[in-house]
């Protein structure tokens, strides 16, 4: 009983940080501070790779930065994770 509240009480913690690193980069991206949102997004990855919208956020700010491709790769992620997430498709351009 005590493993399993103690992998609850790990999941809870990883799903909070992931929460926080999504929300920072989008603090980033509203101040315009694009490389820091791009750290954010890329630790929120990290912690969840299987996340679209965190790839699809990161795009947006590899594009503000003139990274076309690495925000290509990252829409298209996102797309081969959730094909119905039509925004990675319109940050594709």
């Amino acid at each position: 009983m005590r493993s399993l509240c103690r992998g609850i009480a790990s999941s809870i913690r990883r799903t909070r940080r992931k929460q926080e690193k999504g929300a920072n980069g989008n603090n980033h991206m509203e101040e315009e501070n694009y490389g820091a949102a791009v750290d954010c997004y890329t630790r929120a990855i990290e912690l969840d790779p299987n996340n679209a919208v965190y790839y699809c956020n990161r795009a947006a700010a590899q594009s503000k930065l003139d990274n076309y491709s690495e925000a290509i790769k990252d829409c298209e992620r996102a797309i081969a994770i959730d094909p119905k997430y039509s925004k990675a498709y319109g940050r594709m351009g």
